[in-house]
């Protein structure tokens, strides 16, 4: 079981101590996870080149059956694969205000999504996640991930662990009568 517990400011002035638990996620962490999804989804994937809005990303979240995905992703995280890593950053209260999800596969690892609530980006929480995240994933083999072309934002947050841009991903959802397509990056991280 990974364990990491920090202290970070969450105000400017050091005013706001916060502590943050990162963790190995449980079947019970699942409706936190999905909780956490709903609501970074809308600033995780603006893309406007597909003329996709908020409410198109809400609406197919939302349009899920809630108790199966959630049931889902508790036997996903009970298997407790060992090629696949469910790590969540909690508060001392046991809120969860973030989660990582990473994959070990035969010819290249994946960083396959990474999620904070909003009120807790830019405190430390998707850097400590992501740094033991790829600490699990080890330097033997590139590491993948996808991030939608118009989130400068999170590009430059992969920029500064080492991605780069490798192109246009060919991962793009195309199946007829699916909401519009996101324009991906392909972002490596060299091994080594």
């Amino acid at each position: 079981m990974l364990r990491y517990e920090t202290m970070m400011n969450k105000s400017d002035d050091g005013s706001e101590i916060l502590t943050i638990l990162i963790d190995s996620a449980r079947p019970e962490d699942a409706a936190g996870i999905i909780s956490v999804l709903k609501q970074t989804l809308p600033n995780t994937y603006p893309d406007a080149k597909a003329g996709t809005t908020d409410k198109d990303r809400l609406t197919t979240v939302y349009s899920r059956d809630q108790s199966a995905a959630q049931a889902k992703l508790a036997r996903d995280i009970e298997a407790n694969n060992v090629n696949s890593l469910w790590l969540v950053a909690r508060t001392r209260d046991s809120l969860i205000v973030g989660y990582c999800y990473a994959l070990k596969q035969s010819i290249i690892n994946k960083l396959q999504v990474l999620c904070v609530l909003p009120e807790y980006q830019g405190v430390g929480v998707g850097s400590r996640l992501t740094t033991q995240a790829l600490a699990w994933l080890g330097q033997d083999k590139d590491i993948a991930l996808e991030v939608v072309c118009d989130n400068l934002v999170f590009i430059r947050f992969y920029e500064k662990f080492g991605f780069k841009i490798a192109g246009e991903s060919d991962n793009q959802n195309k199946k007829p009568n699916s909401r519009p397509p996101l324009t991906r990056y392909l972002m490596i991280k060299p091994a080594g």
